[in-house]
């Protein structure tokens, strides 16, 4: 049941998300790469994130949480 709502919820993101553009948008005001960042636990999340081409570049504790923070990021400049 978790995991469908977290699918459910992924997939919502990336709906929103093809008609918003972030990397477009980000890109149009000079940013070179996007973040983000999701608990290890969220794997639709981690999967979507992968997906769509984000590169994982860090880890971090959540101390509040107890748990694990996978960062992410996308370059929008084309190189690494």
């Amino acid at each position: 049941m978790v995991l469908r709502r977290a699918a459910g919820r992924a997939a919502a993101w990336a709906s929103a998300r093809s008609s918003w553009r972030p990397p477009e948008l980000a890109a149009q005001h000079d940013y070179e790469t996007i973040r983000l960042e999701c608990h290890n636990t969220h794997r639709p999340m981690l999967h979507l994130a992968i997906e769509l081409g984000y590169d994982v570049v860090g880890l971090h504790w959540d101390a509040d949480r107890g748990d694990n923070l996978i960062m992410f990021e996308k370059s929008l400049t084309g190189g690494r």
